[in-house]
């Protein structure tokens, strides 16, 4: 995965990449609940768009697609692939998603 592009506070880019990276990295569900919440006391929010968000290509990036389970879901987040994170400040990491195309 690509760095982290900026941090809300220039003495913790490093650990919050590094923070960033490592909850891409664990396969454990609660430690990477753990990595979350301390990003979040750290001001750094997950982007985890639900199904149904319409895509925003400024907010988002499609990295992939699926059929649409009916043409009102064309054009919408079918699944979140990698969370994005943001501070008040800056966006550190657009979201990957999943796209309902038409089938």
């Amino acid at each position: 995965p690509a760095p982290a592009a900026a941090a809300p506070d220039g003495r913790a880019d490093g650990l919050i990449a590094s923070l960033i990276d490592l909850g891409d990295r664990v396969n454990s569900a609660a430690l990477r609940a753990e990595i979350t919440a301390a990003l979040a006391r750290a001001g750094v929010q997950a982007l985890d768009p639900p199904p149904g968000t319409p895509f925003d290509a400024q907010r988002m990036r499609g990295v992939g697609s699926a059929p649409a389970p009916d043409p009102s879901a064309v054009g919408t987040v079918a699944a979140t692939d990698r969370v994005g994170y943001a501070s008040a400040t800056a966006l550190l990491r657009l979201p990957d998603v999943i796209v309902h195309v038409a089938s």
